[in-house]
């Protein structure tokens, strides 16, 4: 399935929801799309997954999106405010490059061996949890303004990720915060 050059604004869950089963590589790919204001997550990948062969096939390939205040919170669906403009969950070995994200944060929750690229994010944050291990970034840009985020890349219990030529710049209270096992490379 590709999604490419939509407009997906105001739902009341997510705006943009893949999700898989064990074992089946889909190779998705959501590309050059306006996601906005959603009351959830903007898009959340879950339960998808490439194969880490030496060429590596990617499971979803979320390219040069543009989102903008996802996670607004409240509407017909139970999500807080806050939810990400883009949220992996049990989701690995997939591709999310050249996107920005503005008042939106960037999550992993138990997704690993990613590689995440040529991000930009203003008023948002990089959060990693639930053993996301071993995730590659490069030139991930964390804008804040003094008061949000508070810290621009969080870790929590994920180990082994690296992050190349990332930047973190204005957050309220730390660049990057780490917690429980968190550890990289």
């Amino acid at each position: 399935m590709s999604l490419t050059t939509s407009n997906i604004l105001n739902n009341g869950d997510e705006g943009v929801h893949f999700s898989g089963k064990a074992g089946v590589v889909p190779q998705h790919a959501i590309i050059g799309n306006v996601v906005s204001e959603n009351n959830c997550e903007g898009i959340y990948i879950a339960n998808l997954s490439g194969t880490l062969t030496p060429s590596r096939v990617f499971g979803v390939r979320v390219l040069g999106n543009s989102l903008v205040g996802n996670g607004i919170g409240g509407g017909p669906q139970p999500c807080s405010a806050g939810a990400p403009g883009i949220l992996l969950n049990d989701s690995n070995v997939n591709r999310v490059r050249y996107n920005s994200l503005t008042h939106d944060n960037f999550s992993l929750i138990a997704s690993s061996e990613n590689i995440i690229g040529n991000q930009v994010i203003n008023v948002g944050r990089v959060k990693f949890e639930g053993n996301s291990d071993d995730n590659e970034l490069t030139r991930v840009c964390v804008q804040g303004d003094f008061t949000s985020p508070a810290d621009s890349f969080v870790i929590a219990d994920s180990s082994g990720n690296s992050c190349s030529a990332c930047t973190a710049i204005r957050p309220d209270t730390f660049h990057i915060l780490t917690s429980g096992t968190a550890s990289g490379k």
